[in-house]
């Protein structure tokens, strides 16, 4: 969530930066985080800049990739035209070859790890067709 507070705040920035309004979700946001700061709580927690204790960047990363990468499989499995008409099985093995290609979108993953991943019950929200940056563990730059 780190990544995704961080990504958030960039695109927050440039929103002033530019003189662009503030939407009331981000002015709340705003309100209710300096609130918490002035009334004593860590800045680190308040803005969701520091990772709790077991989590990483990387683990975000991971999930970042996983997501990415997880959408290609869940349009994979379309049947054409749409997609490719492929099976789980045989999605989740072009999926890790692809991540294997020099100058892939994907990060390397191993189809041991990638369906291991798949499998997970803690990846659901992960499996959609369609990426927003507005997703929790997307890969894209962020918005309010």
């Amino acid at each position: 969530m780190v990544r995704t507070q961080k990504k958030r705040m960039l695109a927050l920035a440039e929103k002033l930066e530019s003189g662009e309004n503030l939407s009331d979700e981000e002015k709340t946001y705003f309100a209710k985080t300096l609130k918490a700061i002035g009334n004593g709580e860590d800045a680190n927690v308040a803005l969701c800049v520091k990772y709790d204790q077991g989590r990483s960047e990387s683990d975000e990363a991971r999930r970042e990739n996983l997501r990415l990468i997880f959408a290609w499989i869940m349009v994979a499995m379309r049947p054409e035209p749409l997609g490719l008409g492929l099976k789980i099985t045989a999605a989740l093995t072009q999926a890790a070859k692809l991540s294997q290609e020099r100058g892939s979108v994907f990060k390397p993953i191993e189809y041991k790890s990638l369906s291991d991943a798949w499998y997970d019950l803690k990846n659901v929200h992960l499996k959609k067709a369609t990426i927003s940056p507005y997703d929790v563990d997307s890969p894209f730059r962020h918005g309010f």
